[in-house]
């Protein structure tokens, strides 16, 4: 069995579905966890939703105090 991260910046669009490449040498044993437990989206919109979601709460607070 193979993996791969999925970001963004890894896919491509065509005809308004999307696709990534599964490198041959990304193989789903053992040596991958540390791949798992260190795997950290990147690009802009993955960090967006992030910071956005741990400000949630905070915005919440905001809208009901108004």
């Amino acid at each position: 069995m193979l993996w791969q991260l999925v970001e963004t910046k890894l896919c491509t669009e065509t005809d308004g579905k999307w696709a990534i490449t599964v490198p041959a040498a990304n193989t789903l044993n053992a040596s991958a966890r540390l791949c798992f437990e260190e795997a950290v989206p990147s690009d802009p919109e993955s960090l967006m939703r992030f910071a956005f979601a741990l400000e949630r709460q905070l915005m919440e607070e905001v809208l009901e105090g108004s």
